[in-house]
């Protein structure tokens, strides 16, 4: 694979390049500290090695834009690293053979079938955009397929000294209603009902400070706290690291380097009237800050500041006490099926399985919505498309588990263990271009059945009107299920929507009353 840059704009940094380094003697690169950095900067000194070939050539490591930083990088030049570089390299011509292979194969084939539903459309394949794709799909699956289930457990309150306490169940819960009721008659013998006091266990616990701050729980908690896509976070933290604000913020590392003076960042939180009390506190009580178990080994954590309030006080019993509970009741309630995923779920679950890195997570979740692949609701839950559901379900019915993590979680693992030195860099692109390889002609064999699969949504007179373009990302538009309400569920089985409009009874499975009211419920 060779590289061609057809970009004007490139041509003239090359040409600039080329000219300012015949009066140097040292080059030192100065690009991000990650491996995209790496991999610039190697381009970089092969443009200007063939000017000069006797150029020394040094790397500058740098966390932050800041005088300090600067200074500490120039006194501490270190030699640029291969590795990293041809991790980039592998990562690019990987993505590049097996995007185009199967985008050719999936658009072209699919267009021929769906030639008014699809229009001019690229039905585009990632090995980060698929298994992106699959988390959103298999949790909707998961509740769409979901049988709710009654229950019933015993709950018991009791005052004492002005503290409320609420007593936990040791059984949980119960999904027989006899047993739990013959269970709550024995709690309630006697006029009044006593409780006794069995065992009392008491033991410190502490809320632990939260762990440095890395790039993947900076998007988790933006997307939480303040309903920012994980773009939107990465666009403002890199202005925020660009103005000086605040260090690099692509980084994965979650502990503080020994080396790294904490006093003078904290001194310059002080003085703000939001929590410069805090800073004080910190600056007074000395900074020992909770370390986590990741580094990258080239940038330090964002670092966090928070307090941690919420501690609530219950009261004081002793071992053999007896007391009236002020109250005690058998509960019923229902098995409820997990939420839809938020960006900062779907970034967690990016992140646990080795899909992308903390610098691509963003892009790539960008990725599917802008193909229509997944869409977001009105309060921002992801949900999948007719054309992502489709897509998934049409590679499954081949037996190839093309949204599942496992293929490209291998690859960052290698990816890893190249920049690492463990694994050579020619070994990893052999290896996996022949693993791709056998799936793509597995997929070639059986294209036909992706057509299939993609008829159950989009030949089917689901949606009469054309696919909207991408700038009509809504979950009205594209989406297999959509909601106006907060809840943020599809219907399911069971207590759900039913094709007459109707409510499912938990108990006997039928319409018309609820299990409340359900003639088959024990009395």
């Amino acid at each position: 694979v060779a590289e061609i840059c057809s970009d004007q704009k490139y041509e003239l940094i090359k040409q600039t390049l080329e000219r300012e380094v015949r009066y140097c003697d040292t080059l030192i690169i100065w690009t991000d500290c990650d491996r995209e950095g790496e991999n610039i900067g190697f381009e970089i000194i092969g443009v200007c090695l063939k000017v000069k070939p006797y150029l020394r050539v040094y790397r500058a490591r740098f966390s932050e834009i800041t005088p300090a930083a600067v200074t500490r990088a120039v006194a501490n030049l270190t030699n640029p690293d291969p590795r990293l570089s041809a991790a980039v390299y592998v990562r690019r011509e990987l993505d590049l053979r097996i995007g185009a292979a199967f985008t050719r194969l999936q658009t072209l084939r699919l267009k021929r079938e769906f030639p008014q539903e699809l229009g001019d459309r690229l039905v585009s394949y990632g090995s980060c955009q698929f298994p992106t794709l699959g988390f959103v799909v298999e949790r909707y699956r998961a509740i769409l397929n979901f049988v709710p289930e009654p229950f019933w457990k015993i709950e018991m309150n009791h005052s004492k000294d002005g503290i409320n306490a609420e007593f936990s169940w040791k059984r949980h819960r119960l999904f027989d209603y006899n047993v739990c009721f013959l269970m709550y008659e024995k709690c309630l013998h006697g006029y009044p009902p006593q409780a006794k006091v069995v065992e009392v266990k008491s033991k410190p616990k502490s809320k632990w400070r939260p762990q440095p701050m890395d790039t993947v729980e900076l998007e988790k908690l933006a997307s939480r706290k303040l309903r920012m896509s994980a773009k939107d976070t990465m666009q403002v933290a890199e202005k925020l690291y660009t103005d000086g604000f605040i260090s690099y913020p692509r980084t994965e590392t979650t502990k503080f380097p020994p080396d790294l003076n904490l006093r003078p960042l904290v001194e310059a939180q002080a003085q703000d009237p939001r929590w410069g009390d805090f800073a004080r506190r910190l600056l007074q009580n000395g900074l020992t800050p909770r370390q986590g178990n990741k580094t990258d080994q080239a940038h330090p954590p964002i670092h966090p500041v928070k307090s941690a309030p919420g501690l609530e006080e219950i009261p004081s019993y002793r071992e053999g006490e007896c007391f009236v509970p002020d109250s005690v009741k058998m509960a019923e309630g229902e098995t409820t099926p997990p939420p839809l995923l938020r960006e900062a779920d779907l970034i967690a679950l990016m992140e646990k399985h080795g899909i992308g890195t903390d610098a691509t997570h963003a892009e790539h979740i960008e990725t599917v919505k802008n193909r229509l692949y997944v869409a977001l609701t009105s309060d921002g839950y992801l949900v999948p498309g007719e054309l992502g559901m489709g897509l998934v379900e049409g590679y499954d019915s081949m037996g190839l588990e093309m949204s599942k993590p496992h293929l490209r979680a291998e690859l960052e693992a290698d990816l890893k263990k190249i920049c690492e030195g463990a694994k050579n860099a020619k070994d990893v692109l052999r290896h996996q271009v022949n693993l791709y390889r056998d799936v793509f002609y597995d997929s070639e064999r059986q294209i036909r059945k992706l057509g299939e699969a993609l008829k159950r949504y989009l030949g089917t007179g689901q949606r009469s009107s054309s696919p909207p373009g991408p700038g009509q990302n809504n979950a009205r538009a594209n989406s297999v299920w959509y909601s106006n309400n907060s809840a943020a569920q599809p219907p399911t089985r069971r207590g759900g929507t039913t094709g007459g409009g109707g409510r499912r009874c938990g108990i006997c499975n039928e319409e018309g009353h609820d299990r409340r009211r359900c003639p088959q419920r024990p009395s």
